[in-house]
């Protein structure tokens, strides 16, 4: 799994030296033998120290050979304030048993939403406008609602004495909850239930619907650091979809991080990013990716 994360995401770091307009690639060392490619004498020479690490230089010939089929983006970076958050909200708290082994989740596919007979037209509206409201600010993020399950990927019911049929039984909560499946860290397929036995309120059933929906996006944690109106705050009390909400699933289906990764890969990846940064500010920052 090691070796197929750094073959089809890995970060670049380019310095520009104006002087003699030459334009200079390296990556970690760590990174560069886990591809499987001997070193020679000239690599060595060439070794450049930044912080702890060892990094290699690469030629641009070395990438559009090697990766002349995958994305690049340029390095989003994030104060460290941000990235704490993000990390309790993707990979769970400090304290989760989890945390460490835990992957990033993402659709990579478009989100095709199929309401099932039950849930009234105006619910049904109402998330479509929610989830527009989200996607229309995040390119890699397509929301859609669809006519039939068969062409659907995602599911929304609404389970009462007159519609029982239980769409997804691994949901198990009392006024409801969500389940995606997953493979390889990408969401293919999800569902988001509402008990309205239970759930008999009107406003609560569409904050439920709302709350469980964007916590399918990335099967998102919730972070006791957040302000107790957001979504992924650590609260329980009425919601809206506040700055930092968008802020979170923004970064999350941004390209200029690594995608799937687990949290000591994420750390890496800042942790060399951010050391290329100080160390030369107008430094060139990319991360590839598989088209």
């Amino acid at each position: 799994m090691k070796y197929l994360l750094y073959f089809f995401c890995f970060f670049v770091i380019s310095q520009s030296y104006c002087q003699d307009s030459l334009t200079r690639s390296y990556m970690p060392l760590k990174q560069y033998l886990r591809l499987g490619i001997p070193l020679t004498g000239q690599d060595t020479l060439n070794f450049q120290l930044k912080g702890k690490d060892t990094m290699v230089l690469i030629s641009r010939d070395f990438i559009d050979k090697r990766y002349k089929d995958r994305i690049q983006v340029e390095y989003e970076p994030k104060d460290s304030v941000f990235l704490e958050i993000y990390k309790d909200v993707v990979y769970g708290r400090p304290e989760s048993k989890t945390r460490n082994t835990e992957t990033m989740k993402y659709w990579k596919e478009e989100v095709k939403i199929f309401f099932a007979p039950g849930v009234p037209d105006e619910h049904s509206q109402y998330l479509m406008q929610f989830a527009h409201e989200i996607s229309s600010e995040i390119d890699s993020l397509k929301i859609s609602r669809v006519d039939s399950r068969d062409k659907s990927n995602f599911i929304v019911y609404y389970l009462n004495r007159e519609h029982n049929i239980e769409y997804e039984p691994r949901i198990t909560g009392k006024t409801g909850g969500y389940y995606i499946h997953w493979r390889n860290s990408r969401i293919y397929e999800g569902a988001v239930k509402i008990n309205t036995e239970f759930a008999t309120d009107d406003n609560y059933q569409l904050q439920l619907l709302t709350y469980h929906f964007i916590k399918s996006l990335g099967y998102f944690k919730s972070s006791d650091n957040l302000e107790c109106e957001s979504y992924l705050s650590d609260c329980r009390n009425f919601r809206r979809l506040t700055q930092i909400d968008r802020e979170i699933l923004k970064y999350h289906y941004s390209y200029g991080i690594c995608k799937g990764v687990k949290l000591d890969d994420f750390e890496e990846m800042h942790a060399h990013m951010k050391e290329a940064l100080r160390k030369d500010p107008n430094a060139k920052l990319y991360v590839l990716h598989e088209k």
